[in-house]
């Protein structure tokens, strides 16, 4: 017997935080981005911007279904779409998979029993990241469905890829792997760096005793474009987020990186190691140092320390950018699962992202651009 919970405070969410823990250890893949530390870190950091509605679907005592997910439009006049998406969607990260553990198809069919008989909070839901072989997304494609709602799967909006590094062989195998124009550029910036008062590289796996290299990465965030764009980790509405993140991580998987040409900090990159993975959450680099590719540069010290500790894979993680093309060939087809309420909104929304209908849309406004 199946039994589904909405959770809609940290405090509530806080006195699960056991049996969430001992659940996710039983899942047999583990995403950084379902990791209950990860969850509450992100939660205090954004919450006062979103309404909580977190799903567990439990059996008995134990919990057998998890989905974490908020309110992005709380506003109680209700004025626009409420729409319930992941968690961690708008600042970082891709769930990859919906986590469940039992008869995917029996829980995701108790789960939309409840949406069915409390429809009020919610007009869409908006599972994005999403990877096509999940036999749980199948599971509940077909339970939404069959509780009449309509449902649109895929690439919606536009085309997105996870691309990633695979962590195979030795440091020397995948170097040669590189293009050439890659290897001499990578060359060229080492002697620049080296002639221009050296290359110093800082490590550190925790912020106790670490002040120093956490203010220098601040200093090189606020110099880089990410930060003019507000969007950088030291950023108002990003700092405190990473700042916990590194705290709960700290000694169990945090990994920052920071680059040095002639003692003025150049580059850094903030990494989280999670069941044999590596996330590269941030990373940036000082305008003022441009000239050195100082970002590409550590990133040869950390993929070598990576591939001798025998990780997996790295996963780049963000949108695509021309540099990641530089680094790997490996990339996987991110989906979109969007989940329509009966409601107005759920009703418009549906007609608005009609594949058919979006294509026409979109081929409108080509001829117009």
């Amino acid at each position: 017997m199946y039994r589904v919970q909405r959770i809609t405070s940290l405090s509530e969410l806080r006195s699960y935080a056991r049996e969430l823990q001992k659940f996710e250890q039983r899942l047999a893949g583990k995403s950084l981005f379902l990791s209950y530390r990860w969850i509450e870190a992100w939660i205090r950091a954004y919450l006062k911007h979103f309404h909580l509605s977190i799903f567990i679907v439990w059996q008995d005592k134990s919990i057998v279904a998890f989905l974490p997910l908020v309110d992005m439009d709380p506003h109680k006049l209700h004025l626009s779409p409420r729409r319930l998406e992941f968690v961690s969607l708008s600042s970082q990260g891709d769930l990859i998979y919906i986590p469940c553990l039992g008869d995917a198809n029996e829980i995701a069919g108790e789960f939309f029993t409840y949406l069915r008989s409390e429809k009020k909070f919610w007009d869409y839901i908006y599972l994005e990241s999403l990877f096509g072989n999940d036999p749980t997304l199948i599971g509940f494609t077909s339970a939404a469905k069959a509780s009449g709602f309509n449902v649109q799967y895929g690439q919606l909006i536009e085309r997105q890829l996870d691309w990633y590094i695979p962590l195979e062989g030795s440091w020397d195998d995948y170097y040669e792997s590189l293009s050439l124009n890659f290897k001499k550029q990578l060359k060229r910036k080492f002697k620049r760096g080296e002639r221009d008062g050296g290359i110093k590289i800082h490590f550190i796996t925790t912020l106790k005793n670490n002040d120093e290299i956490w203010e220098k990465m601040l200093e090189v965030d606020r110099n880089s474009w990410q930060y003019k764009k507000r969007i950088g980790l030291s950023s108002h509405k990003n700092h405190s987020f990473y700042l916990n993140l590194a705290r709960e991580f700290s000694d169990r998987g945090l990994n920052i990186w920071l680059l040095e040409v002639g003692g003025k900090p150049a580059a850094f990159e903030y990494s989280i190691a999670y069941d044999n993975k590596i996330y590269g959450l941030r990373w940036g680099y000082h305008r003022g140092m441009q000239s050195y590719s100082p970002g590409q540069l550590l990133r040869c010290y950390s993929l070598k320390y990576y591939i001798k500790k025998g990780y997996k894979e790295f996963d780049l993680l963000g949108k695509f950018d021309e540099s990641k093309k530089r680094w790997t060939k490996y990339s996987r087809d991110e989906n979109e699962l969007l989940i329509f309420n009966d409601t107005f909104w759920g009703k418009y929304l549906n007609l608005k992202y009609n594949p058919q209908i979006h294509g026409i849309r979109q081929y409108i406004k080509s001829l117009f651009s």
